[in-house]
This record gives C-alpha cells, sequence and structure tokens, in this order.
C-alpha cells in the first residue's frame, strides 16, 4: 500500500471512489447481463413455440377451408355451373397455398428455435413434414380429382373419391394436435427457464448487492484510516510536546498532506529543541559574550533569539553597574583594598 500511502488525500479518495464506482458499475453490468437472458429466453418463449403453435392452427384452418371448399364443389356440381366451380377450385388452390407456405413457415421456425435439441427439433420436423404431406394428397388425391369430376357431371366419381379418403381429417387433426402440445411443451419449458434464472438472478443480485456494500464500507473504512492515522499520530505527538515531552519520534516519509503536516511540526520540534539547547548552553557560560546565534533561526523564533539576548545584556549591564557602585563604596571605606581584593 506504499503507493497509495505516497497518494495526496484528495487523489486517496479519488482512488476509493473510483473503487467504489468500478464495483457498482461491475453489479449493474452483471445485472443488465441476467436481464437480457431472462429476455432472450422469454422472446425466444414468444418467437418460437407460441409463433409455431400460432401457425399450426393456421395451417389446420387453411387445411380445414381446402376440404370445406372441396365439398361445395361437389354440392353445386348438379347444377351444373362451370364458371362456379372453377372460382371454387381458384379458392381451394388458396386454401392449399396458405396451409403448405405456413407449414413451411412452421419447418424453418423449428430449424432456428434454439430451444430445441436435435433429437426434438427432428421430431417435430418430421410431424411437419408428415402434414405437409397429408394436405399435398388431399389436394393432389381429392380436390383435383373432385373438381374434374365435377367438372364432368360425374357425382359417382366424387363420392367415391370422398370416401377413399377416409380418415384424412382425424390425421390430419391428430397431427396438429400434437405438434399444438410438443410446442406448448417447449413454451412451458422456456417460461420455467425464464423463471428459474429470474430467481437466480435476484439471489444473485442481492448476494452481489450485499457484498458490494461490505466491500465499499471496508474500503471506505480502511481509506479513512490510512487518511486519519497518521493525523492521530500527531495529534498524540502535540499532546506530548504540549506536555514538554520533546523526545518525540516523528514519521516524516509519507508523500501527502499529512507527511507535509509532519515535516513541518518535525521542523518545529527541532528549532525549539535548538533554542533550549542554547540556552542551555547559555546559562552554563554567562558572560559578556554569551550570546544565542540569531542567523540559525527565523520568523518568530529569530525574535525570541534576540529578547533573550537582550535580556542577557540588561542583566550584564545591571551585574556591571552593580559591580561599579561596590567598587566606588569600597573606595570610600578603611577596609576597602581587603574587599576590593576579595571582589
Amino acid at each position: 500500500m506504499n503507493w497509495f500511502n505516497n497518494l495526496k488525500i484528495k487523489s486517496k479518495m479519488i482512488v476509493g471512489f473510483a473503487l467504489i464506482i468500478v464495483m457498482l458499475t461491475s453489479m449493474a453490468l452483471f445485472a443488465v447481463n441476467r436481464l437480457n437472458k431472462i429476455a432472450d429466453t422469454y422472446s425466444n418463449t414468444i418467437k418460437y413455440p407460441v409463433t409455431i403453435r400460432s401457425a399450426i392452427i393456421e395451417a389446420q384452418s387453411a387445411y380445414n377451408d381446402l376440404r370445406r371448399i372441396t365439398s361445395i364443389i361437389i354440392v353445386f356440381m348438379p347444377q351444373g355451373d362451370p364458371e362456379r366451380i372453377d372460382k371454387l377450385y381458384q379458392d381451394a388452390v388458396s386454401a392449399y397455398e396458405l396451409a403448405v407456405n405456413t407449414i413451411q413457415e412452421v419447418e424453418a421456425l423449428l430449424k432456428a428455435n434454439p430451444l430445441l435439441s436435435e433429437g426434438e427439433r427432428k421430431i417435430r420436423l418430421d410431424r411437419a413434414n408428415t402434414l405437409k404431406e397429408y394436405v399435398q394428397r388431399y389436394k393432389n388425391e381429392a380436390c383435383d380429382p373432385i373438381t374434374e369430376a365435377a367438372r364432368n357431371g360425374d357425382y359417382d366419381r366424387c363420392i367415391e373419391i370422398v370416401n377413399n379418403m377416409g380418415t384424412f381429417a382425424e390425421e390430419v387433426s391428430a397431427i396438429t394436435i400434437e405438434m399444438c402440445e410438443l410446442a406448448n411443451v417447449v413454451e412451458k419449458r422456456s417460461s420455467n427457464n425464464a423463471l428459474f434464472i429470474a430467481n437466480q438472478s435476484k439471489i444473485l443480485l442481492v448476494v452481489i448487492f450485499a457484498f458490494s456494500v461490505a466491500i465499499s464500507v471496508t474500503l471506505a473504512m480502511l481509506i479513512a484510516s490510512l487518511i486519519a492515522r497518521p493525523i492521530r499520530n500527531m495529534t498524540e505527538i502535540a499532546n506530548n510536546v504540549a506536555k514538554g515531552n520533546l523526545n518525540v519520534n516523528i514519521d516524516i516519509s509519507a508523500k501527502d498532506e499529512t507527511g507535509m503536516l509532519a515535516k513541518s511540526f518535525a521542523n518545529i520540534v527541532n528549532i525549539v529543541n535548538l533554542l533550549i539547547t542554547d540556552m542551555k548552553d547559555l546559562s552554563k557560560h554567562f558572560h559578556a559574550d554569551a550570546k544565542l546565534n540569531a542567523t540559525r533561526f527565523s520568523g518568530a523564533y529569530s525574535e525570541v533569539v534576540e529578547s533573550i539576548n537582550s535580556f542577557v545584556d540588561a542583566a550584564l549591564n545591571a551585574q556591571e553597574s552593580a559591580m561599579l557602585t561596590v567598587r566606588r563604596y569600597l573606595n570610600q571605606t578603611p577596609t576597602s583594598t581587603y574587599y576590593l581584593t576579595i571582589l
């Protein structure tokens, strides 16, 4: 963490906020990714199973229209109206083409459906192909021959063809019901899968959010501790200095504002120690030349030294004046020679 300690306080706060923002951004991106996955699952559910089921129902409806129109052709045959029969036949062809095109759309959706396994895809494509074959057979083996017989007025041939078709309608209906049920299975499975992803994502998001909050709080406390620790140390040192303990160890290794403060405070302690040392030396060698060196100090400290030197000068002057007074007094007494010798 030396690189972090060397940062300025503002830079430390920026780094801390940046780390918190990165964590929150990562959580948001994860949440967006999970939501996109849920959205894709639901989208595929609507695009494939639901669309396929609707297309199968539409194909069955078109096939039923084909059968209904073919039956109407038989009804209009006795009237001997070829134009009416031809128009009905064109309607039957349109219904047939709609049914075939819709089944082909179902096949395309089945091939592109990502919700299916290869085995499921093969089963459904086989059913769709069977359904298309039934529609084509009905068109070729029922609608076309019946229309031709109706044009010729051969009612018995029409009835024979209808009887030969037998259970075509039931078989087509069974296939469409089976395909709809298969689509329902995939739809339900996809919906359950999306619900599972949603529930799982909710739990994961709660866990990630709690983890992010814990990490953010821990990171904030760590940054606050890294910033406050040197300030607390400086406060303790300042209290010791205020109590007169100048023998303190000040860490000035930090490169931030607290390090600059520590260096300044260390300079103050050093100057006070130097001042005290000089004053102790002065007290041991108190004579006319015993003065503090003011050039070693600056600012208010220099003024203090000058004041001390002035005080020393005044004390020395007072001492000298006292000595002169005593000398004059002793010079006027008989024992002056003896006292002057003592002085």
